[in-house]
């Protein structure tokens, strides 16, 4: 296909997925249609089924463009690649913990939907898997350093890290408790470094179970 007949398609899709997103800015997740996304990017219906699927490929296909145009994408990228463990661990957590206030709409509202909207719930859960997938890679090069503490296995602690890079976890401390963004940067870095980290001068008979 020719350079020139892909760029209407591309502009048709962009002007769908910006209409899509001023929907969900506004608060309105329960008004985005495929037939209102169509007609506000004045295309037809069946263009956005052809470009999206669903409505569920469209919520899924909005939040991971929105990623890819975030420049913080390739500081994860780089945190996850970091091929010290420590650096890697701290990396991922500060960087996440400073993307949070970008995409806290969206995040707030696609988790409140996803109880009854099968489309936001496929949203939501491909944003997790990719948390997961960030978190158990820095556990994993832990662990194989001999770094991840000895009473935490592996997989049950990259579920843990996750759970604390959770967004919802920011609106809990920063939107809802007021606390300064600096500040939950600095302790989240710092909790995850405490419960995860091995240290050989603690016996293991007083560590706290996880």
């Amino acid at each position: 296909m020719s350079t020139s007949a892909e760029r209407p398609e591309a502009a048709s899709r962009r002007r769908m997925l910006d209409e899509a997103w001023s929907t969900i800015e506004q608060g309105r997740l329960a008004d985005l249609t495929m037939g209102g996304v169509a007609a506000a990017a004045g295309v037809s219906r069946q263009t956005a089924y052809v470009q999206f699927g669903t409505r569920a490929g469209l919520l899924v296909q909005m939040v991971r463009e929105r990623d890819e145009r975030n420049p913080r994408g390739e500081q994860v990228e780089a945190a996850v690649a970091n091929e010290d463990p420590v650096a890697s661990l701290l990396a991922l957590t500060r960087v996440l913990a400073g993307w949070w206030p970008d995409i806290h709409p969206i995040a707030q509202a696609l988790h409140a939907a996803a109880l009854t909207d099968d489309g936001a719930r496929a949203a939501w859960e491909d944003r997790m898997s990719h948390l997961h997938a960030f978190s158990a890679e820095v556990v994993r090069k832990l662990a194989g350093a001999g770094m991840l503490r000895d009473d935490w296995e592996p997989g049950r602690a990259s579920e843990w890290l996750a759970a604390q890079l959770n967004p919802l976890v920011w609106v809990l401390l920063v939107e809802a408790a007021g606390w300064d963004q600096r500040d939950y940067e600095e302790r989240m870095a710092a909790v995850v470094s405490a419960v995860l980290l091995r240290r050989p001068e603690l016996d293991s008979n007083q560590r706290p179970t996880p």
